[in-house]
């Protein structure tokens, strides 16, 4: 994923992620990470609040 659109996707789901509840939360995210494949899955990680590494470089 280039930088740019990590920003716009991280922009994104600060803007969204705060009004959806739990259960919302996970289906985003895991929707997302299911699309994104390997790389979807390491950004599901981060934005959870886990790590990474070897994922995103």
């Amino acid at each position: 994923m280039s930088e740019g659109v990590e920003a716009g996707l991280a922009e994104a789901f600060e803007l969204l992620l705060p009004h959806l509840d739990e259960r919302q939360r996970r289906l985003v995210l895991g929707a997302a990470a299911r699309a994104w494949g390997t790389a979807g899955f390491a950004w599901w990680l981060v934005l959870r609040g886990g790590n990474a590494p070897g994922y995103l470089s």
